[in-house]
Order: C-alpha cells, then sequence, then structure tokens
C-alpha cells in the first residue's frame, strides 16, 4: 500500500496525534489511562509536537513508517536522562526506562479553536526525517498557567474524540487502530 502524504493544511479530517512515552512497555493502550500531562511541555517557548497519522483514519503505512523514529526518539530521552544524572548516582541502579508506546489520536475538527499547522522534519535540518509532523501553536500560553491550562483542554478533547493507536513494528501484526468519529 502506497504511503499517505500529508498536504500543506492540516485537514479538518486529518487525525493527530500525540506520542506517549510510558516507563512500562507493557502499559496498556487505554485512552481512560492516559495522563494528562502528556499535553503538557515546559519548553514554553516551543509549540506542541503531534504527529499526523492519516486521512480519515490512521494508515497502516504511516504508522509503520513512523514507529522506528518513536522508539528512537525513547532512546534519546533515556540518554538524556542518563547524561542528566549526578556522577555519585550509580547509572545501573537508576537505568531510566522509557518507552515509546502508541499515540492518543484525534480528528483535527474535534481539537477546537488550536491553530495546528504542519511541520514537516528533514534530515538536513533537524537530522530527522518526520514529513508527518505539525505543530499545536501555543503563542498563547507559553507561561505555565496558560500551558497547564491547556494541556487539560486538550487532554479533555482528545480522551472525549480520540483513540489510542498502537506502534506498528515490522515483528508485530498489531492493527493500527479502529476508526474514530
Amino acid at each position: 500500500m502506497k504511503r499517505w502524504l500529508p498536504g500543506d493544511v492540516v485537514k479538518p479530517a486529518e487525525v493527530i496525534g500525540r506520542r506517549i512515552f510510558e516507563k512500562n512497555p507493557a502499559t496498556p493502550l487505554d485512552i481512560n489511562l492516559v495522563n494528562p500531562n502528556h499535553f503538557y511541555d515546559s519548553r514554553f517557548n516551543e509549540d506542541l509536537s503531534l504527529d499526523r497519522l492519516g486521512e480519515g483514519q490512521p494508515h497502516k503505512s504511516t504508522i509503520t513508517f513512523m514507529t522506528p523514529a518513536c522508539d528512537a526518539a525513547a532512546v534519546e530521552q533515556r540518554k538524556s536522562i542518563m547524561s542528566q544524572l549526578r556522577p555519585e548516582h550509580d547509572a545501573a541502579s537508576v537505568e531510566p526506562s522509557v518507552h515509546f508506546v502508541g499515540w492518543v489520536a484525534a480528528h483535527r475538527k474535534n481539537i477546537k479553536h488550536e491553530v495546528i499547522r504542519p511541520d514537516p522534519l528533514t534530515l538536513e535540518r533537524e537530522g530527522v526525517e518526520n514529513p508527518f509532523h505539525a505543530l499545536l501553536d501555543r503563542t498563547d500560553a507559553r507561561e505555565k498557567v496558560q500551558a497547564w491550562r491547556l494541556s487539560r483542554s486538550l487532554f479533555m478533547s482528545f480522551k472525549e474524540h480520540g483513540q489510542m493507536v498502537a506502534p506498528m513494528r515490522r515483528k508485530e501484526l498489531v492493527p493500527a487502530s479502529r476508526e474514530i468519529d
């Protein structure tokens, strides 16, 4: 199947997702277990990173393409945590556990009052290839309280209208997801 290619505009029917990283790789993909803090980012000067997963529903080819990059991002998060440990910590006893477990996703049309724009990442510019990357504008949420409120609003929108999308690792035969409203 040919991979879905996103356009220059995030359309209302597109499925957008926020990556979910957990300590336990066996964390169940259950929308009722999503932590509201997955939508909170303390880098207040940056917009919120999302992935465009398909139009109408998550596309298997997109999920299969994105999963290795998401797994690599989990490895980078682990390295970042390790580099911040103080010398007196025994690295073996503090081994951080960060695993990519999937996306919490919803149709763009259900994320009201937010500007979401395409932001494809390239190897040359960012060192990673992600034609499905998008940013949710946080211009009005650059301070802690506003960013927290936005995270709770997004959490409620995704929880009410969304679903979990499982990663598609080549060795697995896990369905990407079922249709969402």
